[in-house]
């Protein structure tokens, strides 16, 4: 899926699960992605850019806070 299709499907789920609970986030979500035609291929960051949208209230501090990475 290009970045602008991307872009225009992102803020279209964002609208329509506004104001929903968590639980009916994910519902919609899923719905989501069970409705898009089987051929559209979405990156991953693409999907967990959308599967973050279930929490807001998580991805908000996760963007405030800088990321950090531990070494193995």
């Amino acid at each position: 899926m290009t970045d602008e299709d991307f872009r225009y499907w992102k803020q279209w789920v964002e609208r329509h699960v506004e104001g929903y609970d968590e639980i009916a986030r994910a519902v919609f979500i899923e719905g989501f992605f069970d409705g898009m035609p089987k051929e559209t291929v979405f990156t991953t960051t693409q999907v967990s850019e959308i599967l973050a949208l279930r929490r807001p209230e998580k991805e908000k501090r996760a963007h405030k806070s800088p990321a950090r990475r531990e070494a193995h």
